[in-house]
């Protein structure tokens, strides 16, 4: 053993030093380039530019629908073609408030609406179906301050007669309807903001987004965007379906700003992880979101544009692991990684992008 064994899980940072079981003296890296995943990466800060999400208060939203349900005024409609698993727009009266996700209803699962009610009907490879609606709340949740303009998305149990089901309630994810104009697969990539393209961007790559398409950044006329459907992001099992629509806009081949920069080395794996358990997340998909967030830091420290570290975290070919799937077999073991050999695996396969 070295004098050091750097190892972190998906809820906790492990450190091994000879003879500091006995003396209590534990550093957290040890080294001097380690990266201190409790304050973000190496970057001298007035305070913390981060605000983590509080747990235990009631969201207005949630609020505001109880008082509608309770009027009698909500009404559920289910979407079209554009999705796999069980999706309403909810409305209060005529006004489009919210987008409902049972989390019964997602795809492979018995009561999906849309027929895709088999286990062989999961649509992307490292996912357990019942799990979308949490993804679609921790999207929002490490969105932190907004950064990435994820609509808010609370949990939410709804009235089971609006589904069609008598009483009770049905559990699953309440997003916070945004107005918009198109999808992004409707524009022409120019019209877009290239700083909403690489916010996204980073919500994608910290996220593993499995599933980014035209079909869910909402697009204002302005040009600004707006990402839904999170319901792909943190695989479980398998980075291998990590897809970034955004890798095709020239704005992804833009640099990060400075601001941007601050925010990604200001950004904490560990208050992610503790965000992520909370939310009852497995510990596999809590440490590859740790380690993709490192990853994306290191990338940012060597001036990579979203387009190069895309092209790091996603495969080329179908059949053949991506870097970033590399750095995570050759450094990982029993459901923990090696931090500093990532890190250096990391650096060195980036050199060459």
């Amino acid at each position: 053993m070295t004098d050091f064994d750097h190892r972190f899980t998906g809820l906790e940072i492990f450190e091994t030093f000879e003879g500091s079981a006995e003396t209590g003296d534990f550093d957290f890296w040890g080294d001097a380039d380690s990266v201190d995943l409790g304050m973000g990466m190496g970057m001298e800060m007035d305070g913390d530019l981060i605000d983590v999400p509080s747990y235990g208060h009631e969201s207005a939203f949630k609020k505001e629908l109880d008082e509608l349900a309770a009027r009698g005024v909500l009404n559920l409609k289910l979407v079209g073609e554009d999705c796999v698993g069980g999706t309403y727009f909810v409305f209060a009266g005529r006004d489009k408030v919210g987008v409902f996700k049972p989390c019964d209803e997602e795809a492979s699962l018995p009561a999906n609406p849309k027929g895709m009610d088999c286990s062989t009907d999961i649509p992307k490879t490292g996912f357990v179906a019942g799990q979308g609606y949490l993804r679609e709340i921790a999207a929002y949740e490490l969105d932190h301050n907004g950064f990435a303009n994820v609509p808010e998305t609370i949990l939410y149990n709804m009235p089971g007669a609006l589904l069609g089901r008598g009483p009770g309630r049905v559990k699953g994810s309440l997003q916070r309807f945004k107005q918009h104009d198109l999808q992004s697969w409707d524009v022409p990539p120019g019209r877009f903001s290239a700083e909403d393209t690489r916010r996204i961007a980073v919500l994608d790559l910290r996220l593993l987004n499995c599933d980014r398409h035209g079909g869910n950044i909402l697009v204002k006329q302005e040009g600004r965007l707006v990402p839904i459907d999170h319901g792909y992001v943190l695989p479980v099992s398998s980075l291998q379906d990590l897809d970034f629509e955004w890798m095709m806009w020239p704005q992804a081949k833009t640099h990060f700003t400075q601001a941007e920069e601050q925010y990604i080395m200001q950004l904490s794996p560990v208050k992610d992880a503790d965000i992520l358990s909370r939310l009852n997340f497995p510990a596999t998909s809590i440490l590859y979101c740790q380690l993709a967030t490192v990853a994306l830091q290191i990338a940012v420290q060597k001036g990579l544009t979203p387009y190069q570290v895309g092209t790091y975290f996603r495969r080329e070919q179908l059949d053949v692991p991506s870097m970033l799937e590399e750095a995570v077999a050759l450094t990982t073991r029993n459901g923990a990684a090696d931090l500093g050999l990532f890190k250096r695996v990391v650096g060195k396969q980036l050199e060459v992008l």
